[in-house]
């Protein structure tokens, strides 16, 4: 009795191995679809996070640029609405820092030609939105955006 009982249990029961099979393949493709998504996600964002950076990194380094030039290059800083003009300390060399088409432009003249927009010019940074300029008393304010959204701010004394 005990070896026919033995031989039913053990028996397979045939038609249930597709079925298991197909239910095996859609668990893995529905896991690995999963890991896939998430890597594709913190790619993206991994991206986005360093071009911030970089831009931030760009804009930071166009101040520190800007404050070389005003603080240890120039004699004399004079300000107007959309442009910051240095008068050079050794040289009879006119500069001015001004947005040009999204970029910000160091533009050079003489004493007897003022920089023009299009005259010899060099880049200071690329992709600048918006380049605002204020004066309170003997500080001069700069406040680059980027194409982005990011932004950079700089605070210089004008020495007159």
């Amino acid at each position: 009795m005990n070896i026919l009982f033995t031989k039913g249990v053990t028996k397979k029961s045939r038609g249930h191995g597709l079925l298991e099979l197909i239910v095996a393949v859609t668990i893995i493709t529905i896991v690995l679809s999963g890991l896939i998504s998430s890597f594709v996600s913190m790619n993206k964002f991994f991206h986005k996070d360093i071009k911030e950076m970089r831009e931030k990194i760009d804009l930071e380094e166009a101040l520190y640029f800007i404050e070389n030039q005003i603080h240890n290059q120039s004699r004399d800083v004079e300000v107007m609405e959309d442009m910051v003009i240095l008068y050079m300390k050794n040289d009879p060399i006119i500069k001015a820092i001004k947005l040009i088409d999204n970029n910000l432009y160091m533009l050079n003249g003489h004493d007897s030609n003022f920089p023009k927009d299009n005259g010899y010019k060099n880049y200071i940074v690329k992709d600048v939105k918006k380049f605002h300029i204020r004066v309170v008393d003997s500080l001069l304010y700069l406040e680059l955006e980027g194409v982005n959204g990011v932004r950079a701010r700089g605070c210089y004394l004008i020495r007159n």
